[in-house]
């Protein structure tokens, strides 16, 4: 996959995508409603590349953002 700029990936996101990525941050976190758009964000995809990781947490999984998440989420703000 070709490496793409934060900006085009930000762009090609859906709404709820970017909602959940201002939520995100470098530390885990539980998400009760976003979860679901969290594990999407975590697979990549042929438009972009993997955002997330996740690990197992006390009450489900937990969801932190990878650098080129953190680069995606600099453009959004």
């Amino acid at each position: 996959m070709m490496e793409q700029h934060p900006r085009s990936i930000a762009a090609s996101l859906s709404i709820g995508q970017r909602l959940a990525i201002r939520d995100l941050d470098r530390q885990f976190a539980p998400l009760s409603c976003a979860a679901n758009v969290a594990k999407r964000l975590e697979r990549r995809s042929p438009k972009r590349p993997a955002l997330a990781i996740s690990r197992p947490g006390d009450g489900g999984r937990e969801f932190a953002l990878n650098d080129i998440g953190m680069a995606v989420k600099e453009v959004l703000w």
